[in-house]
């Protein structure tokens, strides 16, 4: 005569199938200790109900896989013609009609693998003005080697549009012009910065532009 099995809620519990809702776990006894490598966790595989044991270890890897980071730069104190002036959010402003840089300095982390030049380099904005206008500059950069002598390499962008999202809204925008950083590694010094033409017709805002940070995306080996 088979057995038959109930959990503490009264459900009868399957020996072919059970589903997982009807587990009653609440009163089970805890682990009593940290979690570690060789612990076991419950899955399926592939969630075609093919259930199967995994080692802790194994999370550890799968969340490790995930290897997209960013680094958030702060505007540094040097500048031309920006006016440093902090308030809530951002530390530089660029005012309007005239020729405003701003720039920002980082190391090239130890966990760094690679990057995609399209989005590698995003400058965190925004602006007072009431309408989706848009704001005329460019990127340049500045890099050095912790051991090479302080000559460095270069790039600069050309001049183009990015749009702004509307009033007191923060932009995070990078240019279709991306900057070149194919030769950095790790332990590298990089300055970049950034130039709003304010005088420029395409540069359509009629009010100052407040600078956040800037974002450097990567690809990351660990």
């Amino acid at each position: 005569m088979p057995w038959t099995f109930f959990n503490s809620n009264g459900q009868r519990l399957s020996s072919a199938v059970t589903n997982i809702n009807v587990l009653d776990i609440d009163g089970a006894t805890d682990i009593g200790a940290a979690i570690v490598d060789a612990d076991l966790f419950i899955i399926d595989d592939g969630a075609g109900g093919a259930n199967r044991k995994t080692a802790a270890s194994r999370i550890k890897t799968y969340v490790n896989a995930i290897t997209t980071r960013t680094i958030f730069m702060p505007p540094g104190p040097v500048h031309t013609n920006g006016v440093y002036e902090p308030n809530r959010l951002a530390l530089i402003k660029l005012p309007v009609d005239v020729m405003g840089t701003v720039n920002f300095t980082f190391q090239v982390p130890a966990n760094y693998s690679s990057h995609s030049e399209s989005t590698a380099i995003q400058l965190v904005w925004y602006t007072n003005a009431g309408t989706t206008n848009n704001m005329y500059g460019r990127f340049g950069s500045y890099g050095q080697g912790a051991t090479e002598s302080v000559e460095g390499t270069s790039e600069v962008t050309s001049e183009e549009v990015m749009a702004a999202g509307g009033n007191k809204i923060i932009n995070v925008s990078n240019k279709p012009d991306a900057l070149d950083l194919s030769g950095i590694a790790i332990g590298d010094y990089i300055g970049i910065d950034f130039r709003r033409n304010g005088a420029h017709a395409s540069d359509t805002i009629s009010d100052d532009v407040r600078v956040i940070g800037m974002l450097f995306t990567y690809t990351a080996s660990q």
